[in-house]
């Protein structure tokens, strides 16, 4: 049996069931677009670590197939590297491989990124900044909500066709409830 085979089988058998229909569909465009063309044809008894290795290595430097792009990023490095182990380990439970060849790579969990909040001082030169090139009420509408960056510049272009009073902002600023020091 194949790997594509056994993955076939265990999306029909196994993930299909167990997983949210959204789930599902992520791990088959990860089998369809990174794991079967690069270990689909080997046979999951002669599936090595070194074929893992090499497999994911080959991913990482080259498996972005959008243009302008080379490789792939850790986050899916590692999402393809938990679908390949744990669909090998179900080929385990199910007598058809004594190891799991992708048990021996590892990939570092995702850093969280720590948030730098800006001095009152800070915020006041920020905001005069943004009063001089015009764009007051989106800034203050950034350090009051937590917006990112995208929701931003939706909420300035929707806004664009009805100006922003500088005394409504004003007003909708002194409604919020104080933040904690």
């Amino acid at each position: 049996m194949t790997l594509r085979e056994y993955i076939i089988f265990w999306q029909e058998t196994y993930d299909r069931y167990q997983s949210r229909s959204t789930t599902y569909a992520a791990h088959n465009y990860v089998f369809k677009n990174h794991i079967l063309p690069g270990l689909g044809d080997v046979l999951l008894s002669e599936l090595t670590s070194e074929m893992v290795g090499e497999f994911l290595e080959e991913r990482k430097r080259f498996g972005n197939h959008r243009t302008g792009s080379s490789g792939l990023g850790e986050e899916t490095m590692r999402h393809i590297h938990r679908l390949l182990q744990q669909c090998l380990d179900q080929a385990i439970r199910d007598g058809l491989i004594s190891d799991n060849p992708a048990k021996a790579f590892h990939y570092r969990k995702s850093t969280t990124v720590k948030a730098n909040i800006m001095t009152p001082l800070e915020m006041e030169d920020y905001l005069d900044a943004a009063e001089r090139l015009g764009y007051l009420p989106m800034f203050m509408l950034a350090l009051t909500t937590g917006l990112r960056q995208g929701e931003l510049i939706a909420c300035y272009a929707h806004s664009s066709t009805k100006r922003i009073r500088r005394r409504d902002l004003d007003d909708w600023i002194s409604s919020l409830p104080e933040r904690p020091q």
